[in-house]
């Protein structure tokens, strides 16, 4: 008697441990998806801004006036994950890394330099897991807004002087980690 209740609850905690990482795996595949389609969705409004405008002063203006309020609109879709950006060198405060961010992100920029690509990396705390996507510099036209100083438009110039003072989102080359789109689920507690 006492060994059928013992396998029966080995079973059903054996179940439940299965059960609550397909949870997570699920989890993880709905996140991923939405790091994709967000960038998708990001990337299209700043190439249709730059094809409006080839100087990049109307991306740079729609960037500084919207991006902020997509990402949160954007997030705001999913129940139990949450969407934002992150860099070493960000633009807005609101995007400043925190200690595992960081990690990450100077992680994707040793890959980087080891002529690496960096892939999505997983990092699970114990109240979440936060998933990364890189961003890479891969078209030389984000340059316009992201490139050295003395070669921006002095639109943008004035733009990003106006809009964020503390800018550190410049200097960036070809092929450099701009930074992280990072979904985050909580994790259920157990």
């Amino acid at each position: 008697m006492l060994k059928k209740l013992f396998v029966t609850i080995l079973i059903c905690s054996l179940s439940f441990f299965l059960f609550a990482n397909q949870i997570d795996n699920s989890s993880k595949r709905e996140a991923i998806k939405a790091l994709n389609a967000f960038e998708k969705l990001w990337k299209e409004k700043l190439i249709k801004k730059i094809k409006e405008d080839s100087k990049g002063i109307k991306a740079i203006h729609y960037c500084a006036d919207n991006i902020l309020r997509l990402t949160k609109e954007f997030s705001s879709k999913y129940k139990n994950i949450t969407i934002r950006r992150t860099s070493l060198k960000y633009r807005d405060p609101e995007d400043a890394p925190d200690k595992r961010d960081r990690q990450v992100l100077m992680a994707f920029d040793k890959m980087v330099k080891m002529r690496k690509k960096p892939e999505i990396r997983i990092i699970k705390t114990k109240r979440e897991y936060r998933i990364y996507k890189p961003l890479i510099i891969t078209e030389p036209i984000c340059l316009k807004c992201h490139g050295t100083k003395k070669r921006l438009h002095p639109e943008i110039n004035r733009v990003l002087d106006k809009k964020y003072p503390n800018d550190k989102a410049i200097n960036f080359k070809y092929k450099n980690v701009r930074g992280a789109i990072v979904a985050t689920i909580k994790r259920e507690e157990k």
